[in-house]
Order: structure tokens, then sequence, then C-alpha cells
């Protein structure tokens, strides 16, 4: 038996984003608001599990919390997402949690500089927890799977348009 839990990449999620809703200074941080307008998740290829292709819907998106003095911005996220199987539309509830830290990167990125460039997987700490909520015949293990994943922000004329996240299953 492995030591260690191994990690599966499961799909990437690429979530389009709305421009930023400045929420203010609260006791917690400075909070920010990302509407999802679309995006997709799709599997990894190869796959075990069968091919995962889904339209994220526009409504979620990302709440952030950034805590300056530690450099780092907590993030919360919420997307709903569809897949068509013929005439039936089947949702899933993709849920988020986790944390990005600061560091040059993703600080000339936040700053809004016009000559900002998409942060690479890797290249600065953004990593989430996902929970799946959805009643797929196809893939009802992701209501009960442990998802982790890795994280970049993409940037279009510097600024941000979408998340993407590399996304991985704890397997033994």
């Amino acid at each position: 038996m492995p030591e260690h839990p191994h990690l599966h990449h499961v799909a990437t999620f690429h979530i389009d984003l709305a421009p930023a809703i400045p929420g203010g200074d609260t006791p917690l941080g400075q909070v920010d608001w990302f509407g999802a307008t679309g995006g997709f998740i799709k599997s990894a290829s190869p796959s075990t599990h069968p091919q995962l292709h889904l339209k994220v819907l526009p409504g979620g998106g990302d709440y952030t919390t950034a805590f300056t003095e530690y450099g780092a911005i907590a993030v919360d996220i919420n997307i709903l997402a569809q897949r068509t199987v013929g005439d039936t539309q089947e949702l899933f509830r993709f849920q988020a949690r986790g944390f990005v830290h600061v560091n040059d990167k993703i600080r000339e990125i936040l700053s809004g500089d016009p000559n900002a460039t998409s942060s690479e997987f890797g290249e600065a700490y953004i990593f989430q927890t996902f929970t799946c909520n959805t009643s797929s015949k196809d893939f009802g293990w992701m209501n009960f799977a442990v998802l982790v994943g890795q994280g970049r922000i993409v940037v279009d004329q510097g600024k941000v348009v979408a998340a993407e996240f590399r996304a991985y299953e704890l397997v033994n």
C-alpha cells in the first residue's frame, strides 16, 4: 500500500469573471466580488472516469478577502455548471475555498498594471479545496471525492478576466 496519497488530475476549470465589485474594508479584510460570467469544466485526458464537459453558468463567482498585512487573499468560490445528456440537463454545484499568497506576479496583476500578463500554474501559491453536489449518475462519485485545485489568474490587457484551476482527486 502506498505510504502517501497521490493526486489524480480530474478536470480543468476555466471560470470567466466580470470586473471586480469592491466591497470595501470589513473587520475581516478588504473584500471584492468577481461574478462568474461563464466558462467550462473539462476532463483531463486520458481519464479513468467518463469524459466531463460542463458549461459554467453565470451568477456564481469568487468572493475574495484580502489580508494585506499577511500577504494573502482568501478565496471563496461558488459556481453552478451544467451538462447536457440527450434531453436531460444535469446541474453541478461546486464550492471551493482556499488561498492566494501575494507575490510580485500577483501584486502586478492586482495593481491593474496594463502590462500585466496571466500567471502560470505554479508561479504563485493559488490553491483551493473543491466540493461538488450533483445528481449526475456518471459523476456521482464527485459528491464524495476530496478535490484540490492549483490555480492561475488569466489576464487580458492588464485586467483579470478568468481564473483557471487544475482539479485533482486525492487517491490511495
